[in-house]
């Protein structure tokens, strides 16, 4: 039983399968079907069918391989290049230009039914004492989240950051839940990266994090009137802050930026630009300088839409910044939902992937960079133009 294999790929050609083919006792097929069928590779002795091909006023040897043959432990041979099937033959070519066709076939008598009927009982066998050895290491039982549930498995690493002033970086996270949104069980959501020192490269100082972090979230799918005010769902914000530590025992906020998770599930790396508030009074410039600063914000959720907002319009008018350094953040998502028909009126997963702030996010994005190629085509060609 330990040296079957499953006839179950197909081979290129005539798209024959693999059990239809005739064997002797060992299975043998092609070494494409063998990387197509993915056999589990095992050590493996090769034969090689030479022939010599040398014109008759040739005494030089002009040997050549017609055909290799591979025989693993399993009791597999892999035969090189394919079986022609009904393909055409194919071509070798000696130092004279005379040219040979080679024909592979398979000529091995084909398995009888009684022998199909038996090796299949075997491999079902086999396959079921496979199963119950993986229910007995990983268990029987898949956590399915319960109806109406939706969750977010989020892994995600801090990778780099670059392009700021100081050295000794360290970053600071928090993740913010909307309204329904939860952490399963005793999860943090919040986390700090250890300190690290920058190195020059290309031309950038760059400090290497790659520290990792993870959050299991759950959302309760509600109707759109259960919604105050009908709103629509948010997903949740990701806020960083990067900070410096200095020698004399300073702290120095480097910059601030936030990330909406990911709507759509899989891997992304994002790059964050982040920015601080600017030190306006000659004052504040000299207390950043040699106390530490410049102001603190109090509350991260400010980066995008303040926690205590209420209103319809958000105004920052008047707040001053500057662009600082950049984080690079790598992001692994998984979604999980039960199978359920959602009733008239009740969001389904998929209303809140299309009505989720992140995709209003990502249309900004757009337009902003769709703005910004139309103003480097109004340069370059003002430029001409001058």
């Amino acid at each position: 039983m330990q040296n079957l294999q499953l006839r179950q790929g197909f081979l290129p050609g005539d798209k024959k399968k693999l059990q239809d083919v005739p064997c002797g006792s060992h299975i043998v097929v092609s070494s494409q079907a063998n990387k197509d069928g993915h056999l589990l590779t095992a050590p493996t002795r090769r034969m090689w069918i030479m022939a010599d091909i040398r014109p008759d006023d040739c005494d030089t040897c002009e040997e050549v391989i017609l055909c290799s043959i591979g025989a693993d432990t399993n009791g597999v041979l892999i035969v090189s290049p394919d079986f022609n099937f009904d393909k055409e033959p194919y071509i070798i070519q000696n130092s004279s230009g005379e040219e040979f066709k080679v024909i592979i076939q398979h000529a091995s008598e084909k398995i009888s039914k009684e022998e199909k009927e038996r090796e299949k009982s075997m491999l079902f066998e086999l396959y079921s004492r496979k199963k119950e050895l993986v229910f007995a290491c990983i268990g029987k039982e898949f956590d399915n989240p319960a109806l109406g549930v939706f969750r977010v498995f989020l892994f995600g690493e801090i990778v780099s950051a670059y392009g700021f002033s100081d050295n000794n970086l360290y970053v600071h996270y928090i993740l913010e839940l909307p309204l329904n949104w939860t952490v399963s069980g005793e999860g943090e959501v919040e986390g700090v990266t250890h300190a690290c020192s920058t190195k020059v490269e290309n031309k950038e100082d760059v400090a290497y994090f790659s520290h990792p972090f993870s959050f299991e979230l759950e959302y309760k799918m509600k109707t759109i009137q259960a919604c105050p005010d009908n709103s629509l769902p948010r997903w949740p914000t990701l806020f960083f802050k990067v900070v410096s530590y200095s020698t004399w025992g300073h702290y120095q906020i480097q910059g601030y930026g936030y990330i909406i998770l990911p709507v759509i599930p899989g891997s992304q790396v994002l790059k964050l630009q982040t920015w601080r508030p600017l030190p306006i009074s000659l004052v504040d410039k000299l207390r950043t300088y040699f106390i530490g600063g410049p102001a603190e914000i109090v509350d991260p959720t400010y980066l995008a839409i303040p926690s205590t907002f209420q209103g319809n319009h958000l105004s920052k008018f008047g707040f001053c910044s500057e662009t600082t350094g950049t984080v690079v953040v790598r992001l692994n998502t998984v979604h999980q939902q039960s199978p359920s028909v959602p009733r008239p009126g009740q969001y389904s997963i998929n209303n809140i992937l299309d009505t989720s702030g992140s995709s209003m996010q990502n249309s900004i994005t757009a337009i902003i960079a769709a703005f910004q190629r139309a103003r480097q085509r109004m340069l370059v060609a003002r430029g001409k133009l001058d």
